[in-house]
Parts: structure tokens; C-alpha cells; sequence
């Protein structure tokens, strides 16, 4: 049930985004479609027409995210992802300020700092890493209102379903009790058949179930005619409704209704999409009017005279969905369809055309693609927090970078607190990757904004953090860091306030503004502070640890033959450990080389990185290694990868069991002063707790 709920509120959160921005696209489509129809409706023909409200059942099959340089949205900012927090549980009123801790602060006295601090709420404090197993055996997570909102969603499409599997057993059932024709009937639309060039077998059915001639059946296409009308059609009209309906077999009508009545069902929550799906329908028997009047040769009178024989036999309402499609509509419509074709001129030929294709894919380049372009996103600052400190070119200065991570801290920090999934993810970039301990590698930004969509319905919200940064480099376009953070936070499974360390190697990408974006986010938790220098105010920098090219110069973007030889290189470096050689693998880090294992400290210098892998070894006996590079890029000086694994090992230390680890990590590579590439940082973990 965990699972279910869990599960429940990560889709949630990811249907409310797609539905709300779907709704907002949609009616703006619609809208600029309705009104270019009826600009349009007496000038242009109507498969024109038709072809342009094709649009809508395009764009729904579209992620909302879709954008385009020749879109409108591409060069707007109304896709800014806005705030779901009225979909999402009440937060807990808890102090937003964070709280600073002097330097040589031990656990103790930290966790009595922040007790005073909310002393108000009368609400303990406790680590982390020592609560760890009491939250994974608390309270079940609750169901969040984005969770019930796809539960009831999830149910209105099922009935709806249903009811179509019922419909078209009902048809399948009326075609079977249906009568053949004579041969009178037969031979006349086999003779209509030939003129359309309609080379695939066509059956026809009488009835007296159905009020009005119709078509259905998207593999074996049927004609139904009411048994009555038959008797009353004299042959000119009997041969006119014929071509009316070969005419919607002929341009695939059928399927097109098919995929409006499948995709009415996923939108059914949406009126723009009902509305758009009554345009087409409108439109479609426009466009067939315009072919079996080009094939009549002009006669409109014998034509809509036809229309009104058969409305006056019966036809009331139109023949919805997967099943029928009809020759008249309503009353009121088959009067607009009289009046147009009345009212317009007959065109030579009833196709789109060269130029209407044309047209239509004009419209398509500007219409569809609405999500805003990377300057439109770049340009996202959240109210109340710094601007980024635009850099010209790259790379950026201290000062620059400071701001810009400050600036991403306080967008982090406002989407957790409101609860807003999309807003956390902003400052990651579309193309991100985040390895966090415990989970599978999550890429791209939708990707991502389900991870914290899951989080946020689980109850997590992280209340404050302060980070100190211990490296910085510069290269290119790319800022490497790694930093230490204490982050206060709340889950629902403890009752407790958490005070979290964690420790991070972040890859940022600098935008053309200057701002900063996270490209790969790579953390694990941190073992607590013993009494050394760890949390300053604010966000501090260690001395000498940032890092900028000789003349402040932008380097080029990593050859192929660099990356090709870094792949070289993370070959040979997972074969060392297949071969027990720690002095190889010692000698494949930097000197000054910094690893980020989980729930310990940072470990720094090739030696000490050399005596932790020779102690993980002793324990660990690698059996394989399966390795896949997902990401790698740079410049001619850095090089990042970001690698998923599969090892196989015996645990020692538990009687020799082998296991199948799953894991992921991030290398950056440096270059040398000797021309040798180096692994710089290293932060890796396991995909299980």
C-alpha cells in the first residue's frame, strides 16, 4: 500500500503538471484556431480548414514541454512553471530563517542551538544518519490531493473507456443483425467506388436500427442506409449518398474520429479539447460537401436537396464516436453546411494542395512548439531572491559565482517550501542528470521534477540549508564544485526535525546571462562534524580552493579525440580495480584529488585516496565491472562523465556472499601540466539503501 500511495502522489504530481499546462496550451490553440476558422470559413477551402484543426489532436499527443525556435513560446515567458501547492499537503509552519552555527560547533550543541531556536514549536531536533532506521519503519505517507486528483482521473477514464468497448460491441452487434442489399444497390457503389479510385472492398448494409445512411468499421469499412430510405432515394440521390460516405472512407475520416474519441477519453477534463473535437467534426462534413460537390460537378441544388431528403427521413442528431459517421448532422448544422456551400464558390478541385500543405506547416512550426526557449528560463528569478550577476562571457569570477549559487540556494529553498515541485527543479537545466544515494540515475528535467514531485508527497520539506564550498574550478562554460551543506528538514515518517550533512560534487552550466544552472547534482550524506571548521554564514569559499584560467579566457569545448581518449581512460580505470591494483588506481587521481564516499568525510590527496580504496578492496573482492558512460563532456583542460555500473563482488566480511551492486558516479578529469589526464573529483554511489 506504501508503494501504491507513494507511486500515486509521484504520478500525481507529474499528471497535474502535464494536465494544467496542456489545459493553458490548448485553449490558447483553440482560441487562435476558431478565430482564423471563421476568418477563413468563406475563402479558403474547407480540407484547408480541416487540415488546420488536425492541429489540436497533434498538439495532444505532444509533451506540453515541446519547443521550437519558430514558436511564439520559444521567445515568451508565460511557461513559467507555476506553483501547485494548493494541490499539495498543508505545510507545516515551521521557521524559514536559517539558522547559522559558529565554526567549531560540535553535534551537541547544534542540535541545542537549532531546539532554541523553535523552541516556539516544541519540536526535537535529531541527526539524519542516527534516525535513519526509524524512518524507514514510521507512519504510511499520505495520499496528497495531486495523487487523488490522478485517482479520479484514472476512474473517469475507465468508465469512459468502458462505455466505448460497450458501444462498439453494440455496433458489431447491429451490423450483424443488418440485411444485405440488392444488387441494384451493390453495383452502384462499386461504380462510385471505381470513380473515386477506391481500390479496397467496401461492404453495404441495410437496417432499421439507424436513422440516417452512416459508415463505420476501420478495417472492414461498412456503409449502413436505413431500409426506409432505400425505398425513398430515387438513383441520383442514392448515388449522391453513396459518394458522401466513400468520400469519408476515401480520406480516412474513420480513423481520424477514431483517435478524437481515444484521445476525448485521456482529455476528458478538458473543454478546449471537446470544443476542438466539434470544430473538426464541423469542418470534416464542410470538407466532404466540397468533394461530392466537385464530383456532382457544381449541382448544388440536386445536393442539398439530397442532404434535406435524408434529414427529413430521420436524421436528428449526428452518429458519434468510434461508431458511426453520417451523411446530416442536427438541424441547425446541416443549415450552416446548406447556407456555405450556397454562399461559397466551388472549387476545381476539392484538395489541400501544395500551398495549403504549405500554410499548414506554417502553422504547425508556430503554433505547436509553446514551451519558452533556455533564455526565457535562464531569465526565471523567483521574487525575493538575488539576481544572478551577469558575466559576459565565461568563465565567471568568485564574486560571480557566489551570487549565481546563492541565487539557485534561494530557488531551491522557495520551492520546498511552497511545495512546488516545478519550481524546485528551475535551476536545473533541461538536460540534467541527478545521482542521489538510494535511487537509479534520474536524467533530464522532467525526470528530476518527478523525483522531488515524489519527495514533496511523501511529506519531505527541507526548511533551511547553509553550504560552505571546499573546491571550485572554472572551465569553459562548466563550474565543478564540491561543497558541504547542513540542511534542516522534515519528513512525514519522524516526528522529529532532521538536521541532514550532506556533501555535494555539482556540476553548473553558465547560462548566456551569466546566471548559473545545475547540470549533474551528485550528493551523499556526511558523516557529522567533529568539532572542526564546517558551516559559516552564508556561503563561504576556502581559501585558494576557486580555481580560473590564465586570462580569464573561454576554452574550447572538448575535442573528440579528448573524449575519446577519457573514455580510454575510464576502461583502463575499471580494469584496475578487476585487477586488485590500488597503486593504478591511486595514480589515475590528481594529487590534490577529492572523493565524496557516502556517510563519510570527504577524502582528499591521492594517498589517503589510495589507503580508503586499498581498505574498500580488502573488504569488497570485484568480481565485474559493467560500466556505461550516459554523459560526457568538457573542454580542453576538464572533462566530466557521469557512468551507471553493474558490479558483482563477495562481501568478505559476510561469509563471501556475492552481491549485484547497482551503482552511478561522476569523474571530472583534469588535465596536466605533463599533458596526463587526472580524476580531480569522484562522488559514486549505490542505487539501494
Amino acid at each position: 500500500m506504501t508503494s501504491l500511495i507513494s507511486t500515486l502522489n509521484e504520478w500525481g504530481g507529474a499528471f497535474c503538471y502535464h494536465a494544467f499546462w496542456m489545459l493553458s496550451q490548448t485553449g490558447v490553440l483553440v482560441a487562435v484556431l476558431w478565430t482564423l476558422d471563421v476568418l477563413l470559413r468563406r475563402h479558403v477551402k474547407a480540407s484547408i480548414r480541416y487540415g488546420i484543426w488536425m492541429l489540436v489532436l497533434t498538439k495532444l499527443v505532444l509533451p506540453v514541454d515541446f519547443k521550437l525556435p519558430s514558436g511564439v513560446g520559444y521567445w515568451l515567458h508565460w511557461q513559467t512553471p507555476k506553483n501547485f501547492s494548493a494541490m499539495q499537503p498543508a505545510r507545516i509552519d515551521i521557521p524559514q530563517t536559517p539558522v547559522v552555527y559558529e565554526n567549531s560547533a560540535r553535534p551537541e550543541s547544534i542540535a541545542a542551538d537549532l531546539s532554541t531556536a523553535i523552541s516556539e514549536k516544541n519540536v526535537p531536533v535529531v541527526s539524519a544518519i542516527e534516525h535513519s532506521s526509524q524512518i524507514a519503519t514510521t507512519s504510511v505517507p499520505t495520499l496528497s490531493i495531486q495523487g487523488w486528483i490522478l485517482a479520479i482521473w484514472m476512474a473517469g477514464a475507465g468508465c469512459l473507456f468502458v462505455g466505448l468497448l460497450i458501444q462498439f460491441v453494440m455496433v458489431r452487434a447491429m451490423i450483424g443483425r443488418s440485411q444485405a442489399v440488392g444488387e441494384f444497390t451493390a453495383q452502384l457503389l462499386r461504380r462510385c467506388g471505381s470513380a473515386l479510385g477506391i481500390t479496397r472492398r467496401v461492404y453495404i448494409r441495410q437496417s432499421d436500427e439507424i436513422s440516417g445512411p452512416a459508415v463505420c468499421g476501420l478495417f472492414h469499412p461498412t456503409i449502413l442506409i436505413p431500409s426506409t430510405l432505400l425505398n425513398k432515394l430515387e438513383k441520383e440521390q442514392l448515388e449522391t449518398v453513396l459518394l458522401h460516405e466513400l468520400v469519408h472512407i476515401q480520406r480516412y475520416d474513420l480513423w481520424v474520429n477514431f483517435i478524437q474519441t481515444i484521445l476525448q477519453v485521456f482529455y476528458f477534463y478538458n473543454p478546449f479539447v471537446r470544443l476542438a473535437n466539434h470544430c473538426i467534426r464541423r469542418t470534416r462534413e464542410q470538407a466532404n460537401d466540397e468533394h461530392v460537390l466537385v464530383r456532382l460537378d457544381g449541382r448544388r441544388d440536386h445536393y442539398s436537396a439530397t442532404l434535406v431528403e435524408v434529414a427529413a427521413a430521420g436524421v436528428g442528431r449526428p452518429m458519434f464516436a468510434v461508431r458511426l459517421i453520417g451523411v446530416a448532422e442536427p438541424h441547425n448544422q446541416l443549415h450552416e453546411r446548406i447556407t456555405l456551400m450556397m454562399r461559397k464558390a466551388i472549387p476545381t478541385n476539392a484538395k489541400m494542395g501544395f500551398a495549403g500543405f504549405l500554410v499548414l506547416i506554417l502553422l504547425a512550426a508556430v503554433l505547436l512548439p509553446m514551451a519558452a526557449g533556455p533564455k526565457a528560463f535562464a531569465e526565471e528569478t523567483p521574487k525575493g531572491t538575488l539576481t544572478p550577476v551577469l558575466s559576459g562571457v565565461a568563465p565567471i569570477t568568485q564574486e560571480q559565482f557566489l551570487a549565481g549559487s546563492q541565487n539557485v540556494l534561494n530557488q531551491l529553498l522557495g520551492g520546498w517550501s511552497s511545495a512546488d515541485a516545478a519550481g524546485i527543479a528551475v535551476p536545473y537545466t533541461q538536460d540534467c542528470m541527478a545521482l542521489n544515494p538510494g535511487e537509479g540515475l534520474v536524467i533530464g528535467k522532467a525526470a528530476v521534477t518527478s523525483l522531488f514531485t515524489k519527495a514533496l508527497g511523501e511529506g519531505t520539506r527541507i526548511l533551511s540549508a547553509n553550504t560552505s564550498y571546499r573546491s571550485v574550478w572554472v572551465s569553459g562554460k562548466y563550474v565543478f564544485s564540491v561543497d558541504k551543506m547542513a540542511s534542516t528538514l522534515r519528513v512525514a515518517s519522524a516526528k522529529q526535525l532532521l538536521l541532514a550533512f550532506i556533501k555535494n560534487l555539482t556540476v553548473w552550466e553558465i547560462q548566456p546571462d551569466g546566471s548559473l544552472k545545475i547540470k549533474v547534482d551528485s550528493w551523499n550524506l556526511d558523516k557529522l562534524p567533529d568539532g572542526g571548521p564546517f558551516i559559516t554564514e552564508g556561503i563561504s569559499i576556502e581559501k585558494d580552493g576557486f580555481h580560473c584560467p590564465a586570462n580569464n579566457v573561454r576554452v574550447a569545448d572538448a575535442s573528440s579525440e579528448t573524449l575519446d581518449k577519457i573514455r580510454r581512460l575510464e576502461k583502463e580505470f575499471h580494469t584496475f580495480f578487476l585487477a586488485k591494483n590500488v597503486d593504478a588506481i591511486a595514480s589515475s587521481y590528481a594529487t590534490e584529488a577529492i572523493l565524496l564516499p557516502n556517510e563519510d568525510d570527504f577524502i582528499r590527496g591521492r594517498e589517503q585516496i589510495k589507503a580508503h580504496t586499498a581498505g574498500n578492496l580488502r573488504r569488497l573482492d570485484v568480481q565485474s565491472v559493467g560500466d556505461k558512460i550516459i554523459c560526457i563532456e568538457g573542454t580542453e583542460e576538464m572533462v566530466f562523465v557521469v557512468n551507471t555500473y553493474d558490479i558483482k563482488a563477495k562481501d568478505t566480511m559476510q561469509g563471501g556472499e556475492t552481491m549485484d551492486i547497482p551503482c552511478k558516479g561522476v569523474h571530472i578529469w583534469q588535465k596536466q601540466p605533463d599533458g596526463s589526464w587526472k580524476i580531480l573529483m569522484d562522488s559514486f554511489n549505490a542505487n539501494f539503501e
